[in-house]
Formats: C-alpha cells, structure tokens, sequence
C-alpha cells in the first residue's frame, strides 16, 4: 500500500493489490520453488468465494496479480495484454511483485536487483528491519 500511494497509484490498483497480498500464497503448499502456486491460490479464491462483491476491475486486477506473481515477468506482461486494461494490470502486476519480493527476506536470498521499481529498493532495508523484529 506505501508504494502504490508513493507511486500515485489509482484506488482501483490500491485495492487490487490489497486483496492480492491476502490471496497470493494460499495455494502454496511450501516456501520451495513451485511457479503454479499462484494459480493454485487464484482457484482457491475463487473456490472459497474470497473475491465476491469487489468491483470487477479490483477483482479482476488481484486475481491477475496472485495468478502470475509466481511466473516470469515475460508471462504476465504477456497476459496483460488479454485484458480490460493491459497497461493497468500489468503495471499492478510489477508492483505486487516487487511488495512480494521483499518478503525474500524471510529466505534468506532478496536481491534488490530483481526488485522493479527504486521505491522497493529503498525498502530493502525496512524489511530487514520488520523481519528481525518477528524473529
């Protein structure tokens, strides 16, 4: 939420994004490699009826992101491209990714290299802070 209000981001990405980092990782099955996680997650949503009465953009914008922040950026760029607003989604997308990046502190292995935007990099630090604070 800091970075999209740090980024100008509308209110519709806000939320998407808000629901998105609820949802990403409850089809995760372990902290390991597994790229379908996300679809997993997305199905579960849709199973549990997580995602009912949400506007259709937030809707559609947080079960984009949960579904594809596990791929490669290339896959979800590309996906973007079938939907209401392929700029919009993508750009939601990216930052969720970044958000959820920062989390790799908890395994050990965050690289701020493969962060997207210099907002997240500048966090690195912070969640490193937050993290030792939990543990």
């Amino acid at each position: 939420q800091v970075l999209a209000r740090e980024l100008g981001r509308p209110e519709w990405q806000r939320q998407a994004l808000h629901h998105a980092a609820l949802w990403h990782d409850i089809g995760r099955v372990d902290d390991g490699v597994d790229p379908l996680h996300g679809s997993r997650s997305a199905g579960r949503v849709i199973g549990l009826g997580l995602h009912a009465g949400l506007d259709g953009q937030v809707r559609e914008a947080a079960l984009f992101a949960v579904t594809y922040h596990s791929l490669p950026d290339q896959a979800g760029e590309e996906a973007a491209l079938a939907t209401a607003d392929p700029a919009g989604f993508a750009a939601t997308l990216r930052l969720f990714k970044d958000a959820d990046g920062l989390d790799r502190v908890r395994l050990g292995d965050l690289d701020p290299a493969f962060l997207r935007h210099a907002e997240a990099r500048d966090r690195v630090a912070r969640a490193w802070e937050l993290y030792e604070e939990w543990n």
